[in-house]
C-alpha cells in the first residue's frame, strides 16, 4: 500500500506543471512588480505602460523545448487579442545565445515584445525555477494565475479571454505598490 502512495505522490508531482499548464493552475493573488525592462530592440517596457492591459509575462530560454513548443500559440492568441488589450511580454532568461534567440523568434513568427531577463526582473517574479514559467496579469495589476510548465493554448485562450471581459482597470484603479 505505502508504495502506491509512493509512486501516485511521485507521478503526481511529476505530472504538476503539465496539469497546471493546462488547466492554468498556479499560485496568484498579488501584484505585479514594479519593474523597467529593456526589450532585445531596445526599446523599454515598464508596468506603468502595462497597467489596464491584460498580461502575460513569460520566462523563457532558447535551449527550452517546452518553451519553444508554447509560444507559437500565445503569438496566434497574441495576434487575435492585442487590439482587446492583450499584452505577452515574453523574457528571455539566457543572455548568451543570441543567434539561437533569434533563430527561434525568427522561425515562430514571435511579434510579441522580448525582454532581456536580468537577475533583478527574475527574482521581481519570484525568481525561475525551471521553464517555462508564465505568470498572467488582470487590468488592475492583479496576479492571476501563474503557472509552471506548458501554458496550454486552450488554457490560456480560456484565462485570457475571462480577463479581457473583466471590468477595465479605468474602473477599479487599484493603488499600485511602488
Amino acid at each position: 500500500m505505502l508504495g502506491w502512495i509512493l509512486v501516485i505522490g511521485f507521478l503526481t508531482y511529476r505530472m504538476s506543471p503539465d496539469l497546471s499548464g493546462h488547466f492554468g493552475a498556479g499560485s496568484a493573488g498579488t501584484m505585479m512588480p514594479a519593474f523597467t525592462a529593456k526589450t532585445i530592440d531596445g526599446s523599454t517596457v515598464n508596468r506603468e505602460e502595462l497597467r489596464g492591459k491584460v498580461v502575460l509575462v513569460n520566462f523563457w530560454a532558447s535551449w527550452c523545448g517546452p518553451c519553444a513548443v508554447e509560444m507559437p500559440a500565445f503569438q496566434r492568441i497574441y495576434s487575435e487579442q492585442k487590439d482587446s488589450g492583450l499584452v505577452i511580454v515574453g523574457v528571455w532568461t539566457n543572455d548568451k545565445d543570441v543567434f539561437a534567440m533569434r533563430d527561434l523568434l525568427r522561425n515562430a513568427g514571435i511579434t510579441y515584445p522580448i525582454v532581456v531577463g536580468t537577475k533583478e526582473l527574475v527574482d521581481a517574479f519570484g525568481g525561475v525555477n525551471g521553464l517555462p514559467i508564465s505568470v498572467l496579469v488582470d487590468r488592475s495589476g492583479r496576479i492571476r494565475k501563474r503557472v509552471f510548465g506548458i501554458f496550454h493554448e486552450d488554457a490560456f485562450r480560456a484565462a485570457a479571454d475571462s480577463l479581457l471581459h473583466e471590468p477595465s482597470a479605468a474602473s477599479v484603479k487599484p493603488e499600485l505598490p511602488e
